[in-house]
């Protein structure tokens, strides 16, 4: 399979190519490039997000039929330009220019149809984070629903109840970004309710854009009955969408879009398994914004399958530890899986969670990556390198036993050098909170 989907991507991808260097002015310095194979993919420049939030008007083809302006998440860069202000005052001048994704009504339809095809003919319920009511989508059966303020957690309990009511239906399925799915779900857990309990549990939870440690999935089956199936997706490529494969356990990307795995410093092929994640998406789709080479900020594991190109999340780019030559040491979903239980590490106290009531308890462990760290032991032969600051609870900030545990966690894949651990307060102004 993955010979045939190489040979349909070789020929959508010329066609795209070409569609993009006459249709919009972003791409009009493509129209020299020769696509032979997909190699030749390497010579057409890497684009980011800052591209697509100064030049994305300029990646619009010829009058578009614009049906929706969706806003990048902030996954990557948060709320501002400058981490140093987040403590401080509020500087709005400040504020990181969102980049802007255009898509066609059409393709507003398709996104949605993709994200829950195949899995029920019933209804689906999105715990959403925007819009302050809910949306009824009645030709793609579902119901978009806020999650931002306590009363939702009571709104949603009643649309839950009523469905069959209002629509003749139960609610069948339940998708949403997974913040959203672990912030509903620690507060069934306040509450001491499973709220999907009459109707004995959805057939499927789908959960995307932030990753879910082994701690949250088993909360995650408690309240809502089923098990999570994490799908990949990035709001920048359309149709990214992939769920977890039941075969190698890791993602696959979808056979109109082309993935590469570069040197995250280099910005080179990846010489090793490991690297940032590179998507092109291909025509048919994106023909309103096409968007080509996009550096993605995820770092993935490459993973075999009989299937198809397969690959693991394991970090952002921000997140993650990496040796002088940009190879991956651990990632920063790695970091939190192994450190989510240790309950003596200080956790982060999200907006949406203190919006929602939900305590700090429910946060992700306080840690940070940093660029230079020297060790604590120093000598005259040591130099700063990556590693993390690791925040402990008032109680146990001078466990010497516990220190070393959690070095022993952090250090125990034998990587190919050690990792700095640093313990001591993290300050807030200067790193970006994780959303959940």
């Amino acid at each position: 399979m993955e010979v045939a989907h190489a040979e349909m991507r070789l020929e959508l991808l010329c066609e795209t190519v070409r569609f993009s260097a006459e249709k919009t002015l972003f791409y009009s310095n493509l129209k020299s490039v020769k696509i032979r194979s997909l190699s030749d993919l390497e010579s057409i420049p890497l684009i980011s997000k800052i591209d697509i939030s100064k030049s994305g008007a300029s990646m619009l083809t010829c009058r578009p039929d614009v049906g929706s302006i969706n806003i990048s998440s902030g996954t990557t860069w948060g709320d501002y330009l400058d981490a140093s202000t987040l403590g401080g005052e509020l500087k709005l001048k400040n504020l990181a220019e969102p980049a802007f994704v255009y898509r066609s009504p059409e393709e507003d339809d398709l996104c949605r149809q993709l994200t829950i095809s195949n899995l029920s003919a019933g209804l689906t319920l999105r715990i959403d984070n925007g819009t302050h009511g809910a949306r009824h989508y009645k030709h793609a059966k579902e119901i978009s629903f806020p999650l931002q303020k306590p009363f939702h957690y009571a709104a949603i309990k009643k649309i839950i109840r009523d469905s069959p009511k209002i629509f003749g239906e139960s609610i069948t399925g339940v998708c949403g970004p997974s913040n959203q799915l672990k912030n509903l779900a620690a507060m069934q857990d306040l509450a001491k309710e499973k709220i999907f309990s009459p109707f004995g549990g959805p057939d499927y939870l789908i959960g995307y854009g932030s990753f879910v440690t082994s701690k949250w999935r088993k909360l995650l089956g408690e309240t809502y009955l089923t098990e999570l199936t994490d799908a990949y997706a990035i709001s920048e490529i359309l149709g990214s969408g992939s769920p977890q494969c039941n075969i190698c356990k890791a993602y696959h990307v979808q056979p109109w879009v082309i993935p590469e795995i570069i040197n995250p410093l280099t910005g080179l092929r990846a010489l090793s398994d490991s690297g940032e994640l590179v998507l092109t998406c291909l025509l048919p789709f994106s023909r309103v914004q096409p968007i080509i080479r996009y550096r993605t900020g995820d770092i993935v594991r490459v993973r075999k399958c009989a299937i198809d190109f397969s690959f693991l999340p394991c970090g952002k780019t921000g997140d993650s530890v990496f040796s002088k030559d940009g190879q991956l040491v651990i990632g920063g979903y790695e970091l939190l899986e192994r450190l989510d239980s240790i309950e003596q590490i200080n956790k982060w106290h999200t907006p949406n969670q203190k919006m929602l009531g939900i305590p700090s308890s429910y946060g992700p462990p306080k840690i940070q990556v940093m660029r230079e760290l020297t060790s604590a032991k120093k000598s005259h032969n040591d130099q700063a390198k990556p590693g993390i600051r690791i925040e402990l609870s008032k109680n146990h900030k001078n466990d010497k036993s516990l220190r070393d545990l959690i070095k022993g966690i952090i250090n125990s894949d034998g990587h190919s050098e050690e990792i700095f651990v640093d313990f001591g307060e993290i300050d807030e102004s200067t790193v970006r909170m994780p959303k959940q």
